[in-house]
């Protein structure tokens, strides 16, 4: 891929048309908005502001980042774009129902200082969308517009999509390799180890799940090749874990079973019937029946009821 990179320079297409978005929410947002049209919780409420809270968080340190741009400090945003295929038309011909079309990748990078998008297009047959591709587009364009601008300062924006554009690899990059190129400080593995391990914390180790050392030994063992059977995944639980597992079990139905009465409850109190509407929607019916009950006096009946008289 980065020799891909390399090969095909940057070219300006003023033809080339950038998809609109499809929605301002993230997935997160469309999930919690989804679950609260059907019953709204007091738990769903502040699950839902403590998540937009955040993002007016980071919208405020972006713009922040934003308004503090300087010669030597450059903002950009990077992400992939929706799937793309290849030929692409509005109406899909027959012809092609058994076929499958090119998938196409474009890896944008939106430089804030000038308000300009730089889209790295490649089909399937020359990489994916991993993080060796997001890294060696990523060090092309530092290294053809950063550091050509004169910027030391380099805050980047993305997504938590760990497998392309927030995990290990990038961050690792970005330390080692860049960092040389910027203020020709020489940076080790082993000073990039301590770097991230200053950031982290020990995590304790996870609690013994007996319940699901039970599932696996009575439901996946028997299915197990026999070279395997023996690891000690599979084995078999003693009497006291067991035990264990029933009581994490029945604890576990117990309170999906309590926190499904709860939302039932809350359900209700949220539905509020609308009686005073029923009961006049009620009296107009009555006052419609008795008015559509009495006899019609028209004009021809008056003429008649004259000449009666």
């Amino acid at each position: 891929m980065n020799a891909y990179v390399l090969e095909n320079d940057l070219d300006y297409c003023p033809t080339s048309r950038i998809r609109s978005p499809r929605s301002n929410v993230c997935d997160l947002c469309a999930i919690l908005h989804t679950r609260m049209r059907s019953c709204i919780t007091a738990e769903l409420t502040d699950e839902l502001g403590v998540h937009t809270e955040a993002a007016k968080e980071m919208r405020v340190e972006y713009k922040k980042d934003l308004a503090s741009v300087l010669e030597d400090h450059a903002v950009i945003v990077m992400d992939f774009s929706q799937n793309l295929t290849l030929p692409r038309v509005a109406s899909t011909p027959s012809q092609w129902y058994f076929l499958s079309l090119v998938n196409v990748h474009v890896f944008g990078i939106y430089y804030a200082n000038k308000g300009i998008q730089y889209n790295y297009m490649y089909d399937e047959s020359v990489a994916g969308k991993e993080t060796d591709e997001v890294n060696s587009m990523l060090y092309h364009f530092i290294q053809r517009i950063m550091l050509a601008n004169g910027h030391r300062k380099l805050p980047i924006y993305a997504d938590n999509c760990g497998d392309q554009n927030k995990n290990n690899f990038v961050v690792k990059i970005l330390h080692q390799d860049l960092r040389r190129s910027f203020d020709g400080i020489q940076t080790n593995a082993a000073k990039v180890r301590s770097l991230l391990a200053a950031y982290l914390e020990p995590l304790q180790p996870p609690p013994p799940n007996f319940e699901k050392k039970q599932q696996m030994y009575n439901k996946v063992r028997p299915y197990v090749p026999s070279e395997f059977a023996s690891d000690p995944l599979y084995a078999a639980p003693i009497d006291g874990e067991e035990r264990h597992a029933k009581e994490a079990k029945q604890a576990r139905h117990s309170a999906s079973a309590k926190k499904k009465k709860i939302d039932a409850v809350v359900c209700d109190e949220a539905k509020v019937a609308p009686v005073d509407c029923e009961e006049e929607n009620e009296d107009r019916t009555n006052v419609s029946k008795a008015t559509s009950a009495q006899p019609k006096t028209g004009t021809r009946s008056r003429k008649r009821a004259k000449k009666n008289n």
